[in-house]
């Protein structure tokens, strides 16, 4: 009776195990390109340009679905990416507005908000938002790499050990990239408070760009700052690299009777204030 009982408990146990590899064998994974429609296009509105970019490319089935709701998605991977880019969008669209109260426009507009007052307004058109992810794949993204290449080679060589940090090879990791797309964006705006049209005064001008870092946090700042760092060096060594094309005293302009100075011909170094360049002014401003 005994041996029955255990013949029958392991023919159980065999049916039920073989029950449990047939329910394996018969499980199909659940495949990206088979969940629901509003579950697909909730999960692209999280992506970033690059990541929204890979997976259209990819994927026939999500190229179809963004190229249904192109508008909506390129608009929430701008965000994902660099939400102040609509506060640049905004600024830009209506700065005769704002000349007189940049600090107010930075205290009242973060990304965010740019965002839903720039689609109340009807000024986000897909146009619009097109020029915006371009403007980050054709500018934005690039200059990040070169400017990761730099800091790293300038990192090197201040600490001396440029045989452990190489800018050869390195690859932005997705936190690296967030920061340096943010301080351009935001290197973007300080530009653009700073010289909006009808401003003449230095102290405003100066006066714009403390109210921009005064809303950043402290690292943000560092972020800022580095990048402006890296473009005033930039700019200095191109407008050095041209200053005798274009000097009146090259040959190339003997042609030309003096004065008045050659047609083509300007003088690079501010002689009111020897020493400094006109490029070291408008950096400073």
């Amino acid at each position: 009776m005994a041996s029955s009982d255990c013949g029958e408990g392991g023919r159980d146990e065999a049916d039920r195990t073989m029950s449990q590899a047939q329910d394996q064998t018969d499980f199909t994974p659940l495949r990206l390109d088979t969940i629901p429609t509003d579950i697909r296009r909730y999960l692209l509105s999280f992506l970033d340009l690059e990541q929204l970019s890979a997976l259209v490319h990819a994927s026939p089935v999500y190229h179809a679905q963004y190229r249904e709701d192109r508008n909506y998605l390129l608009t929430k991977s701008v965000e994902a990416t660099a939400a102040d880019a609509f506060t640049i969008c905004q600024f830009q669209s209506q700065r005769t507005d704002f000349v007189q109260d940049v600090p107010g426009f930075l205290r009242s507009y973060s990304g965010a908000k740019a965002r839903r007052y720039l689609s109340l307004q009807g000024k986000l058109g897909l146009d619009t938002v097109i020029g915006m992810a371009q403007f980050y794949f054709n500018v934005v993204k690039p200059l990040a790499d070169y400017y990761a290449s730099w800091a790293l080679e300038h990192l090197a060589q201040e600490t001396g050990h440029a045989d452990a940090i190489s800018p050869q090879g390195h690859k932005l990791t997705a936190t690296e990239r967030l920061r340096v797309t943010q301080a351009i964006y935001r290197f973007q705006l300080l530009c653009d408070i700073v010289t909006p049209r009808g401003l003449t005064s230095y102290s405003q001008k100066e006066a714009n760009a403390q109210a921009l870092l005064d809303i950043l946090n402290p690292w943000q700042v560092e972020q800022t700052l580095a990048f402006f760092e890296f473009a005033k060096g930039r700019y200095a060594k191109l407008v050095e690299d041209v200053r005798w094309d274009l000097h009146p005293d090259n040959p190339k302009f003997d042609d030309q009777g003096r004065p008045p100075t050659p047609v083509g011909a300007v003088d690079l170094h501010d002689e009111r204030k020897p020493g400094r360049t006109k490029y070291s002014m408008v950096a400073r401003h």
